[in-house]
């Protein structure tokens, strides 16, 4: 009778085990799945921000959302367009609040016409500089087509996104030979966290910028130029101060990204380093309090082809 009884017992507990398992899928499945602290959530709560920069090879597309405001800085090459519109709709964007070309290069404007074509936009920001490239005129054409105007930031001016303000840099003038140095640059604050984004700029508009005495302290810092060697200078990283670099690459490009020297001085100030090449989808979010929280892993969306191997 005793060994009927607990073989009676066994049955019974493994029905409530399986029970239990089964209500646990139920559950996951009903709300879109675990959110972890290495998955990046759907949803972002208020008074939160969250940044995401998309692993599109030597080029780039950050999206920034609070809020229910998006902001979209850059939009990769034409040959992600697609994949860049996947992440926006996978992030339930519908309206991209503000777009922001940092500087002509293809691979910053490629899909920023498509994009203008198939989301609702509110304001463009773009620096006073033109490009005789198809890519550029099919920009032009895309804005014309739906009545927007580019505004020309200047150093200093604000706007807000959600909980966040976003501060101009830079240019600082719009003498610069080199496109690059045209870039706009942004430092991106909520509460005591702040985000600098720097498009392309490069060691000539990275010196002009530490005259101008504005605070450039930054705990994440998006690394310009793809990690090249013309960027990133060793006093300009002094000053930002970062704890945390991004940096938008792919390892089979020549002249290589990131250059070694960029990464060594990096290393030498003990900034962690995150590659789009190595770590995919990259997405920051704070509430402005809290650290940086750093999400490599991003459910419902694969790698981009174009992001590269992992060593």
């Amino acid at each position: 009778m005793m060994a009927q009884r607990r073989g009676k017992n066994a049955k019974q507990s493994q029905w409530i085990y399986a029970a239990v398992i089964l209500f646990v899928v139920i559950i996951y499945f009903w709300q879109g799945g675990f959110v972890g602290g290495d998955t990046m959530p759907q949803t972002i709560p208020e008074g939160e921000l969250q940044v995401v920069f998309l692993p599109i090879g030597k080029a780039d597309c950050i999206i920034l959302q609070s809020d229910g405001m998006t902001m979209v800085v850059d939009a990769g090459l034409r040959d992600t367009q697609d994949y860049v519109e996947q992440c926006l709709h996978e992030l339930n964007v519908t309206k991209v609040d503000i777009l922001v070309a940092t500087h002509p290069d293809s691979d910053h404007n490629g899909g920023m016409a498509y994009l203008i074509n198939g989301f609702d936009i509110g304001t463009v920001y773009m620096p006073d500089r033109t490009d005789t490239t198809r890519t550029f005129e099919n920009l032009v054409r895309a804005m014309q087509d739906k009545g927007l105007q580019a505004n020309v930031p200047e150093v200093g001016d604000v706007w807000q996104l959600g909980s966040a303000e976003c501060l101009v840099l830079g240019p600082v003038h719009n003498e610069y030979k080199a496109d690059n140095d045209h870039s706009i640059v942004l430092k991106v604050t909520i509460g005591v966290r702040s985000m600098m984004l720097t498009g392309d700029a490069e060691s000539n508009s990275e010196k002009d910028m530490m005259e101008t005495g504005m605070d450039l302290r930054a705990e994440v810092l998006k690394v310009a130029h793809h990690g090249s060697n013309s960027s990133s200078k060793a006093k300009f990283l002094d000053v930002i101060q970062p704890q945390i670099a991004v940096i938008c690459c792919h390892q089979a490009t020549e002249p290589k990204h990131p250059n070694d020297k960029v990464l060594e001085r990096l290393a030498e100030r003990n900034v962690v380093v995150y590659r789009t090449d190595y770590d995919g989808p990259i997405c920051l979010r704070t509430d402005g309090v809290a650290p940086w929280e750093v999400i490599t892993k991003w459910d419902g969306i694969s790698t981009s082809e174009f992001a590269g191997n992992a060593p």
